[in-house]
């Protein structure tokens, strides 16, 4: 049930344009909800039958609708009947009869409304009975049309008589209100197919045409779902299906694809129901398609024995409820045999495979072609020649059959090829034969089948096997070491043995049992893997038939391991002014080698030169392989120095040194071992007496110099504690500058005393007096004509 106040669910849900003749009182429709009419009723009672029962108006002969509906629980109940039109000559006028009423005796309208919105000017055209409204009966030109209210208990039923204005203003819906109830209509359950409900059925007769018998009980139950007492019904017509008349019969057969009809359930206790549209949609069964069978004219006679069960596995889709057969014809009753024999020679032909699912009866057929193909593999018979090689004889060799499939094939991957001991084998691809053959007899022959992999054609041949003693000849390639490693390991041209003429082919190989197998041949161009000496393998044949395996001995010439190419100085400040350039040969191997020098000709394994240049030896071993080797000799010498300044009277102290020489030099200050510089200056020198080294980085040798750094005083405190109670420039106490002048000066440029490096210093007096503490200042004249001046403190 539903609450009226509630929007609900259409009873009806749309009836567009609907015209046909339906009794009265007695045909009334049962209204659970909602809905919408369109034309729905065009009845007309004779004016006796229906005048005196209604209590408002002038009956007209109009068409009418009869509505009934049934509380289920009591309250207030009302209706709104709202025309789709605005005009309002979309006029409506409504009865209601009851409670309780029979067709017939129906008795007075308890509700009358006969209002015409045109009489009284008014642009709304709804009616109906709704809260606050008041009266029970209204004339042509009283009010707007609206009355009261009904109060309606349960198990009530009330006739909702509507008359409407005639197309084309006939559609209205109506919409109830109030606190009662009324029944619930049906609910659909059928999903919707592209926005309409509907139902997707099989076709299942196998004709593919979209047209099938439909079973309607399978869909009905979809429809109904698990709601109690309700029952569907379908219909082609909309008017058929709000009537319950020309229902259609399980099994119907629709004549369209999607096909329009019409759905309707109905509540079997309370008799509502539900109308809707319903698309029927009929598809065949969904498989793939077949593919085409292709079968090889073997005995050349245009017929063939075409294995129609190719597709079976295809067709079924590991799906075990379906049945394939095969026929000449769509829709045909013959069944083909799954080896099937085409009827005109030489001709492709067209037959059907037939899929039937066995659960839901669908079934279709699908085309496919029987095609014939007439070439088959152009096949020649083979020999293949087995060398007997070794000491001991034997007629039973391992044959590699690969040989001959490249042969039959011409190496074309389009083609395949299997071996086999007879013809019976052959015929029944049985028994294949491994690649890696060893005959039973002297010679024997074998059966070939050539298959072409894309038309699965295929057609024999022979193979002959043959045994026959094979000559075997040795040949000596021998290269020097001369790729600038000297690992024994070197590129050979194995073609330069000379195997390779009279139109033999000669293929190579590291080992005699792969030279025999014809299995991992190594290119010609080859690279011995083991180093200094190898033995590789030449299998000599003309076609198939080995003529001989040859041995090839690789050897490669051992070459001294000389040093690389060297860079060597002359120390043009030594003594002896030379330098020896020795190849780095042990004593031992000397004599193993020839030795030639350039530019100087010499022939020994070392020389002694005496000026720069580039000197190169060529060492050649008794192969007459040579080598090799580069030194480059240069000019050095230990540095010159022409000048050291010395930045000492300076906050921070600096030395820079400039040197010449053909040599490349580092400094160290008071460390002949470590901390050497590339740049010739020293910032920060303490100072001092200090050692300066200058290295040859060439090897020729360290030169020392020593240098002073000077520094005067800041202060002096002469107050005779002993400790720094006279002020003098300690570091001038050098031979070099034993004859420097200190003059001392006060403030005003007076002269105080002068004094030498040698003696104790200024002890702050001036004529015997303590001078007072103050800034004095000084003047320095070195032995070696330097000149500067500062100042100091005299402190008391």
């Amino acid at each position: 049930m539903i609450p009226i106040k509630k929007i609900v669910a259409f009873c009806c849900i749309l009836f567009c344009q609907m015209s046909f003749s339906q009794g009265d009182c007695a045909n009334a429709l049962t209204i659970c909800g909602n809905t919408i009419f369109t034309g729905v009723i065009k009845t007309y009672p004779d004016d006796t039958q229906f005048n005196g029962h209604v209590s408002c108006g002038n009956y007209v002969h109009s068409p009418m609708i009869w509505l009934k509906v049934t509380i289920v629980t009591g309250g207030s109940f009302g209706f709104v009947l709202t025309p789709k039109s605005l005009d309002p000559k979309a006029d409506l006028n409504f009865f209601v009869f009851g409670p309780n009423v029979t067709c017939g005796d129906i008795g007075q309208s308890i509700r009358c409304s006969y209002t015409s919105p045109t009489e009284i000017f008014s642009r709304k055209n709804a009616t109906g009975l709704i809260s606050g409204a008041y009266g029970v009966s209204r004339q042509s030109n009283e009010g707007n049309g609206f009355l009261e209210m009904l109060d309606v208990k349960a198990g009530e039923s009330y006739y909702i008589v509507v008359m409407d204005a005639g197309s084309p203003y006939n559609q209205f819906s109506i919409d109830f209100n109030g606190t009662a109830t009324i029944d619930a209509p049906p609910e659909l359950k059928t999903p919707k197919i592209f926005g309409s409900y509907g139902a997707k059925i099989c076709e299942s007769d196998g004709v593919n045409d979209f047209i099938t018998n439909i079973d309607l009980t399978e869909i009905a139950a979809i429809a109904v779902g698990n709601q109690n007492n309700v029952e569907a019904s379908f219909y082609i017509r909309g008017e058929d299906a709000v009537k319950d008349i020309r229902r259609l019969p399980n099994g119907f057969r629709n004549t369209e694809s999607p096909q329009k009809g019409y759905v309707r359930l109905t509540n079997t206790v309370s008799k509502c129901f539900v109308v809707d549209e319903f698309i029927f949609t009929v598809e065949p069964l969904q498989t793939p398609y077949p593919l085409n069978v292709a079968g090889c004219d073997v005995n050349q006679t245009g017929f063939v024995h075409f294995n129609l069960a190719e597709n079976d596995l295809l067709l079924k889709e590991n799906n075990p409820n379906r049945i394939v057969t095969y026929h000449p014809e769509a829709n045909d009753m013959v069944t083909l045999p799954k080896d099937y024999v085409n009827k005109a020679a030489y001709q492709e032909e067209t037959i059907y495979a037939k899929v039937l699912d066995t659960k839901s009866l669908c079934s279709v057929f699908k085309p496919f072609k029987l095609i014939i193909n007439k070439t088959l593999p152009n096949v020649k018979p083979v020999q293949l020649t087995q060398c007997d090689i070794g000491n001991e004889p034997s007629e039973k060799k391992i044959f590699n059959l690969s040989e001959a499939s490249e042969a039959l094939t011409l190496k074309d991957s389009e083609f395949s090829v299997k071996f086999y001991l007879n013809n019976s084998d052959a015929q029944n691809d049985v028994n294949a034969l491994d690649l890696l053959y060893t005959n039973t007899t002297n010679p024997q022959t074998i059966i070939a089948k050539v298959t072409n992999k894309n038309t699965a054609c295929y057609a024999f041949t022979t193979v002959d096997l043959k045994v026959k003693k094979g000559i075997t000849l040795t040949q000596i390639l021998e290269k020097c070491d001369d790729d600038a490693i000297a690992d024994g390991i070197v590129k050979f041209n194995l073609a330069d043995a000379g195997f390779e003429n009279n139109g033999n082919k000669v293929t190579y190989f590291l080992t005699l049992e792969n030279a025999l197998l014809f299995q991992n041949p190594i290119s010609s161009s080859f690279t011995n893997t083991q180093p200094y000496q190898q033995t590789v393998y030449a299998r000599v044949q003309n076609e198939n038939d080995c003529i001989g395996i040859n041995t090839i001995e690789l050897k490669v010439a051992v070459l001294p391991n000389l040093e690389k190419n060297e860079t060597l100085y002359l120390c043009l400040n030594q003594t002896d002014n030379s330098i020896k350039l020795n190849t780095g040969i042990s004593d031992a191997d000397l004599i193993d080698y020839q030795y030639k020098w350039f530019p100087n000709g010499e022939i020994t394994s070392e020389i002694q030169v005496y000026k720069a240049g580039i000197y190169t030896v060529v060492v050649k071993n008794q192969s007459g392989c040579t080598k090799e080797q580069i030194f480059t000799v240069k000019n050095s010498e230990l540095a010159k120095v022409y000048e050291v300044i010395i930045d000492d009277f300076t906050e921070v102290k600096k030395v820079t040194i400039s040197v010449t020489g053909q040599g490349i030099y580092e400094y160290s200050l008071d460390n002949i071992s470590e901390n050497y510089q590339a740049s010739p200056i020293f910032d920060g020198v303490a100072t001092g007496i200090h050692d300066l080294y200058i290295k040859d980085l060439n090897g020729c040798g360290i030169l020392h110099k020593t240098i002073s750094v000077l520094g005067a005083p800041k202060y002096f405190t002469p107050n005779g504690d002993g400790i720094n109670d006279n002020w003098n420039i300690w570091d001038l106490n050098t031979p070099s500058n034993s004859n420097a002048i200190i003059e001392i000066f006060n403030r005003f440029g007076k002269l105080l005393k002068q004094i030498s490096p040698k003696e104790v210093g200024w002890d702050g007096t001036f004529n015997n007096l303590l001078l007072p503490a103050d800034d004095y200042w000084y003047t320095l004249y070195l032995s070696d004509g330097r000149f500067t001046k500062g100042h100091f403190s005299l402190l008391r």
